[in-house]
C-alpha cells in the first residue's frame, strides 16, 4: 500500500485543542539609517502581517492536515484579541471555546524585521505583550464548563501549554480526568520548565530535546538516545531551568 493510500484511509479526527493562544505580528520595512535621538535603527514600515501563534498555530497546523479542530483559550476583549479570533474563525477553526475577557491581555509577539539596501531582511527586535499569571477562578471555571460540554464530541484532546496562565494545574488535571472517563486520548505539548507531574494520566507527552534531557537527566545526541529516553522514568529534580 502506498503512503498516499494510507493517508486516504485515515479518518478525519475531531481534535479539541486547549492552551495558550497567541497572535504573531510581523512589522517589516527598510532600516537604512540610525536615529538622531539615540544609537538605534530607524525602521521605515512597509507592511504588517498577523499570524496565528502558540496554541492557535497548533490549531492551524492540524486544520491544514484536514482535522476538524475546536480551540479552547483566552484572549483580551479588544484588539489584538479581535484580530486573533477572526484569524481562527477564518481558518475554519471552531472558536466557541475562545473566551474574551477584560481581565488579561491577548498574548502578542511582535517582530520587527528590517532590510538595508539589497541585503537579506533580519529581525531587529521582538516585543512581547502578555501576562503569565494563572487564569482567575471565574474564567477558569468558564473554560472548564465549555470543555465539559464539548469534549465528548471529539476524538482527541491536545493540551498546548506555553506556560502563559491558561493551563493551570486545575485545568490540566480536570481535562485529563474528563478525557480518561470518556476514553479519549490526551496529547500534551508541555510548557517550558513545568513539572511533568502536572500531566500525570496523559496518553502522551511530547517534550522537545532540552525538555526531555532535563526530565530524564540524560543527553540526547541521536534518534536512538531519544527512543531510550522515552522509556526512562522522569526525574522531576532535573526540571529546573
Amino acid at each position: 500500500m502506498s503512503l498516499i493510500d494510507t493517508f486516504d484511509r485515515i479518518c478525519l479526527p475531531r481534535i479539541l485543542v486547549v492552551g495558550d493562544i497567541m497572535l504573531d505580528r510581523y512589522t517589516r520595512g527598510r532600516a537604512n539609517r540610525t536615529s538622531q535621538e539615540a544609537s538605534v535603527l530607524v525602521l521605515e514600515v512597509e507592511n504588517r502581517e498577523h499570524r496565528l501563534g502558540g496554541a492557535s498555530n497548533v490549531c492551524l497546523m492540524l486544520k491544514t492536515l484536514d482535522a476538524r479542530v475546536s480551540c479552547i483559550g483566552v484572549t483580551g476583549r479588544v484588539n489584538p484579541g479581535e484580530t486573533l479570533r477572526k484569524l481562527l474563525a477564518g481558518s475554519g477553526i471552531e472558536t466557541n471555546g475562545v473566551d474574551a475577557t477584560s481581565q488579561r491581555p491577548t498574548t502578542l509577539k511582535e517582530r520587527f524585521v528590517g532590510r538595508s539596501g539589497s541585503g537579506h531582511p533580519s529581525q531587529v527586535l521582538r516585543v512581547d505583550t502578555e501576562t503569565t499569571a494563572p487564569l482567575d477562578g471565574k474564567t477558569e471555571s468558564q473554560l472548564l464548563d465549555v470543555i465539559r460540554h464539548e469534549i465528548a464530541a471529539h476524538d482527541v484532546v491536545l493540551i498546548s501549554d506555553y506556560n502563559k496562565g491558561v493551563c493551570t494545574p486545575k485545568c490540566i488535571e480536570t481535562v485529563i480526568r474528563m478525557a480518561r472517563q470518556k476514553r479519549i486520548p490526551v496529547l500534551v505539548d508541555p510548557g517550558r520548565g513545568r513539572d511533568f507531574k502536572l500531566y500525570r494520566g496523559a496518553t502522551l507527552i511530547k517534550p522537545n530535546r532540552p525538555e526531555t534531557e532535563m526530565a530524564t537527566g540524560s543527553r540526547i545526541r541521536t534518534p536512538q538516545d531519544a527512543i531510550q529516553a522515552g522509556t526512562r522514568p522522569v526525574s522531576y529534580t532535573h526540571l529546573t531551568l
